[in-house]
C-alpha cells in the first residue's frame, strides 16, 4: 500500500476528507487508529521521494511484527530498554542507541507485554533515490557500510540526538521548506554516523549472547526453502516442540509457524524486487504452491504479490 492511500484513509477517519493532513496530524491519526493499521504501517512506502521522519512510541505487546522495508531506516532510541532483532542478531537497546537498517533486512523490537518505561524513538526513513542524489558529493556514501547498532550515550557522538529531534520537529510542524531541512539533517546524520563508525574509541554494543531463540532464528534463515517443521527443529536442538513454540510466543507473541511464514515472506519480497518470477519465488522460499504463497502474502501485507511488484515499479 502506498502512503497516499493510507493518507486518504486517515483523512476520512479525521473527518477532513479533501484536505491533506499535515505530518503532525497524520502521525496523530496513526497513533489513534494504530490497532487498525499495524500491518499496513509496517509495509508502507514513503510519502516523500527522499526522507520521512517521525517520532514513535510502543507501550509493549502492541503488535509490531517482523517486517522489512524497500528503503533505509535509522532508529534513535530516546527511552525504554528493549531487545531488538535485526536479521539474525539480537541487541539490547538503551537511550542513545542508533539502529541502522538497510533495505530488505528483517527487523522488529522484542517488546515485553507490559513495559514500565515505553520504547520511544525517532525514526528516519530515506530512499535509494536520496542516496543516489547525494553520491555526486559523497561517492562512498553507504558503500561497505556496517549496519547494526551504534552506541552514542556518553560519547562525543551523543550530539546526534539534536539532529534526530530537529528532523522530527520539522516534519511535525510542516512549515514551508520542512522537507529541505529534513534532507539536510539526514545528510548530517549520515556523515556523523560514518565518522562515528570509524572511531576506535567508540563503545560497540555487542549482539546478545546467542541462546536457543537465536539458534532457531538462524536455523530458519538458513533453511527457508526446505521443509521446516516444529518436529524437525525439535530434533535439531534436542528440545520438545512445546518448548520451541512457547519460546516464540514468549519472545514474539506469535507461534513458531507464524514467524517462519513472516521470514519467508520477507525473503519473497526481496526476490520480487530483484525481478524474479512469482512462481519461482514461492517455491524458492519454501511455500508448497502459489495459492498458499498468495494467501499468506495477502493476509500479511494486505496486497497481492503482483500488486506489491507493480507498486515498486512506479
Amino acid at each position: 500500500m502506498k502512503l497516499s492511500e493510507l493518507g486518504r484513509m486517515l483523512e476520512k477517519a479525521a473527518g477532513v476528507e479533501g484536505r491533506e493532513l499535515s505530518p503532525g496530524e497524520r502521525q496523530a491519526q496513526l497513533e489513534k487508529y494504530r490497532f487498525r493499521f499495524v500491518n499496513i504501517y509496517q509495509e508502507l512506502e514513503m510519502s516523500s521521494r527522499f526522507v520521512d521522519t517521525h517520532r514513535d512510541v510502543s507501550q509493549g505487546g502492541d503488535g509490531v511484527q517482523l517486517h522489512s522495508h524497500t528503503f533505509y531506516e535509522m532508529i534513535y532510541c530516546t527511552g525504554g530498554s528493549t531487545q531488538y532483532l535485526l536479521g539474525t542478531q539480537r541487541y539490547r537497546l538503551r537511550h542513545g542507541d542508533i539502529v541502522l537498517i538497510p533495505p530488505g533486512v528483517s527487523h522488529r523490537p522484542l517488546l515485553a507485554e507490559k513495559m514500565a518505561d515505553p520504547y520511544r524513538r525517532c525514526v528516519v526513513w530515506f530512499s535509494q533515490e536520496y542516496v543516489e542524489s547525494v553520491r555526486p558529493m559523497w561517492p562512498e556514501l553507504l558503500k561497505n557500510q556496517r549496519f547494526g547498532v551504534l552506541r552514542t550515550a556518553n560519547t562525543r557522538w551523543e550530539g546526534m540526538a539534536k539532529l534526530f529531534e530537529a528532523g522530527c520537529g520539522e516534519a511535525a510542524r510542516g512549515a514551508p521548506g520542512w522537507q529541505a531541512v529534513v534532507c539536510a539533517t539526514t545528510l548530517e546524520l549520515l556523515v556523523n554516523i560514518a565518522r562515528a563508525l570509524e572511531d576506535v574509541d567508540r563503545p560497540t554494543p555487542p549482539a546478545e549472547v546467542p541462546d536457543l531463540f537465536d539458534r532457531l532464528n538462524l536455523f530458519i534463515e538458513e533453511h527457508l526453502a526446505q521443509d521446516v517443521t516444529l518436529e524437525r527443529a525439535a530434533r535439531e536442538f534436542f528440545v520438545s516442540k512445546s518448548t520451541i513454540d512457547q519460546l516464540f510466543r514468549k519472545k514474539l507473541g506469535i507461534s513458531f509457524y507464524r514467524y517462519l511464514t513472516q521470514s519467508r515472506l520477507i525473503a519473497a519480497k526481496e526476490r520480487i524486487l530483484e525481478g524474479e518470477t512469482l512462481g519461482r519465488i514461492c517455491t524458492d522460499v519454501g511455500f508448497a504452491d502459489y495459492s498458499t504463497f498468495y494467501r499468506a502474502f495477502r493476509r500479511e501485507y494486505g496486497v497481492a504479490p503482483s500488486d506489491f511488484r507493480d507498486f515498486n515499479r512506479l
